[in-house]
């Protein structure tokens, strides 16, 4: 079973000023959405209105399976001005 965030989640992650937010599916959030006038407010709340960057298809198999829980990720976004989102070459240095 997939578990993916809602807003009041997210608002947590806000108060407690998280820089970034990850998942290992498409999705970091409930999709789709449980109130059917919404689509994506997680991505918008993160994104938008408080510059959280939020990672999705992340693969930390390799790093479980090295048994490395602890890293430094370097995120490196494509430099696309005005844009809401990037392919990006995420990268943990253990």
């Amino acid at each position: 079973m997939l578990a993916n965030i809602g807003l009041e989640v997210a608002k947590w992650c806000i108060d407690k000023y998280a820089w970034v937010t990850g998942a290992d599916q498409w999705a970091t959030e409930v999709v789709p959405n449980p109130n059917k006038d919404l689509a994506f407010p997680v991505h918008g709340e993160l994104i938008c209105k408080n510059g959280i960057c939020n990672h999705e298809n992340l693969d930390s198999t390799g790093l479980i399976a090295d048994r490395k829980y602890q890293f430094v990720s370097i995120f490196s976004p494509a430099p696309i001005k005005g844009a809401a989102g990037s392919n990006d070459g995420l990268i943990a240095v253990t």
